[in-house]
């Protein structure tokens, strides 16, 4: 038997499947959502479809991007954060012994 962990990171289960229901502010944003997309699309012509799509798979791109960085950001200040149960401040930021007695003498 697997963790529900191990289901999620196997892709045995939709993780909006879990957080949210059918009835759920987020499920009914995305259909109209999806609406509001197929009525702009029977719109456009095809050239603007072509530019369009460019537009958000830049789009896309971009926010994968700054997902990314927010979850480096993220682990970046959780290791400082373990570090600093395990050493001093000096240690982490690499201060040496004569620096440490400048600042706490100061």
């Amino acid at each position: 038997m697997m963790s529900i962990i191990e289901e999620l990171y196997l892709g045995n289960i939709n993780p909006s499947a879990v957080i949210y229901s059918q009835d759920s502010p987020a499920e009914k944003t995305t259909d109209r959502k999806r609406r509001y997309l197929d009525e702009l699309m029977k719109k456009m012509d095809e050239g603007t479809k072509e530019v369009f799509n460019r537009y958000c798979d830049a789009q896309a791109e971009e926010n994968k991007i700054i997902q990314y960085d927010a979850f480096a950001y993220a682990m970046k200040t959780g290791v400082l954060l373990m570090a600093e149960i395990f050493m001093s401040m000096d240690d982490i930021l690499g201060r040496k012994e004569e620096e440490r007695n400048e600042i706490h003498t100061s």
